[in-house]
């Protein structure tokens, strides 16, 4: 992601949330144990089925999410949080922080990602080392900051990170790895709640950890689902909320003089 000059720039990893949805929600797609109450009967695999149906469908959504995930070389975990409202065709709006790093603010129309770290941010990255040397501080990263600060640049398209929060603006793309694993420990865990709205919750793990929550009343949403990164140095658990199916806030694209180009700084 091209927060910085590329001799310059630090990873950070963004993969914990999309392993985290991936890993819960196919981890419950299957099963033939019959659902008790609204599903009338159904089978477990058809409820999650009309459920990601469902959810896929909506125009637009909003996705609020916390956990921890590993954002340095060294893999240490640090809380973060996660709050994006996302319309279908890619636009979106949203920020996601870690503790004790910043936060970093991205929106996409369809066609560009565009990414605004603050300056707590952009100094904690600009100090990380990487492959190409050591970090930097003092007035070289005095400068970055002055360039960035409150300004928006377009992501790269190319880099791993920017990916990431390319996916994050795309409903599909949120919940395109449903369905493709297996049903390995999961089981029915009755009748829940999800800010207010009534569920039916599928857990699965040696502590039934994982979670995933189907809406029983109106349109049989995924409201909440909850789960680990397939590789554990990512982070850990991770519990992303869906709400506000088809009327996420409209996303706010930056106005071109609110965009620096990265190229400046190298």
């Amino acid at each position: 992601m091209p927060l910085l000059p590329h001799h310059r720039r630090r990873p950070i990893a963004v993969t914990a949330l999309a392993a985290a949805l991936a890993l819960t929600a196919t981890g419950c797609l299957g099963g033939d144990d019959k659902a008790k109450g609204p599903f009338d009967g159904k089978p477990d695999r058809e409820i999650i089925d009309t459920a990601i149906a469902a959810t896929k469908s909506a125009r637009s959504l909003t996705l609020t999410a916390e956990g921890s995930i590993a954002t340095t070389r060294a893999k240490k975990k640090e809380p973060m949080k996660l709050r994006v409202a996302v319309h279908q065709g890619g636009r979106c709006s949203g920020t996601m922080s870690v503790a004790g790093q910043g936060s970093v603010e991205f929106a996409g129309n369809g066609k560009d990602t565009y990414l605004r770290p603050d300056e707590q941010f952009l100094r904690f990255h600009l100090k990380q080392p990487d492959e190409d040397g050591p970090g930097v501080s003092g007035p070289e990263a005095d400068g970055v900051v002055k360039l960035m600060k409150g300004k928006w640049h377009k992501a790269d398209p190319a880099e791993p990170d920017s990916k990431e929060f390319t996916e994050f603006c795309d409903v599909d793309s949120l919940l395109a790895d449903f369905g493709s694993g297996t049903s390995a420990g999961v089981k029915q865990a009755g009748e829940a709640a999800v800010d207010g709205r009534k569920t039916l919750k599928f857990t699965q793990g040696a502590k039934n950890e994982e979670e995933l929550h189907v809406a029983t009343e109106g349109k049989p949403y995924v409201l909440k689902l909850t789960g680990a990164p397939e590789d554990e140095k990512d982070g850990e658990l991770m519990t992303a909320v869906l709400s506000d199916f088809d009327k996420a806030p409209l996303p706010k694209i930056p106005a071109p003089a609110e965009i620096v180009d990265p190229d400046k700084l190298g």
